[in-house]
């Protein structure tokens, strides 16, 4: 869902163009506390954590933990066939509770990738 203007090229957006790193953390704050506050109308939310990861896959991902379990399905409801910047938002429940115990396997090859090009340097 969020999408950071120097995604592709970190530090240049879209066009080229640098972009000052305050641009880049102002615009996420504003993200960061829209969604929140729209999340928060559903229920008291525990966690919101927006990936920021080097696996593409899940950059700009958008998971929230709501006080109880049961207040998530009204989001997910909502948010169903909604749009963002132009772009569908694609809405799903997950068995995630604590993102820091679960690994992402792309982003282990990439960084096993990573790794061995280090070490062969």
């Amino acid at each position: 869902m969020f999408q950071c203007s120097d995604m592709i090229t970190p530090g240049v957006d879209a066009h080229g163009n640098p972009i000052d790193s305050r641009q880049i953390q102002d615009h996420f704050e504003e993200f960061y506390a829209g969604i929140f506050k729209e999340l928060y109308t559903y229920s008291e939310i525990k966690n919101l954590h927006v990936c920021d990861n080097l696996a593409d896959h899940m950059a700009g991902n958008v998971y929230a933990k709501f006080r109880e379990e049961e207040h998530a399905a009204n989001p997910v409801r909502n948010f169903t066939g909604r749009f963002y910047v132009g772009r569908s938002i694609m809405v799903d429940f997950s068995r995630v509770t604590n993102f820091r115990a679960v690994p992402c396997s792309q982003y282990e090859k990439i960084l096993a990738t990573t790794e061995a090009a280090t070490s062969c340097i």
